[in-house]
């Protein structure tokens, strides 16, 4: 389990942050649109499969928000320390 939980972070984390996240600040020049856009296109890869109605995915942006932040702050550590900690979270709550 603990594989699959830093697996998964660090390749979503490389992916939406390292790479789209980081291309979009360079095009767009400014932070905020770039951690908006790569926090959404991060809910929409969740959509649909982890429940109907979009409550769970605008809960995936927010922590999306909050990652992408984290990004910009401490770099690609800090957010695969925080996405990898959540999915250990939400492993140990269900």
């Amino acid at each position: 389990f603990l594989v699959l939980i830093l697996f998964s972070a660090i390749v979503e984390e490389v992916l939406f942050r390292g790479a789209i996240q980081t291309i979009l600040r360079g095009v767009l020049r400014q932070t905020w649109p770039a951690v908006i856009g790569s926090s959404l296109l991060w809910a929409l890869a969740h959509a649909g499969y982890v429940e109907p109605y979009g409550l769970k995915e605008f809960q995936i942006l927010v922590l999306g928000l909050f990652i992408g932040l984290a990004y910009e702050r401490y770099g690609l550590r800090g957010a695969i320390g925080i996405h990898a900690a959540n999915n250990l979270m939400s492993m140990i709550l269900e």
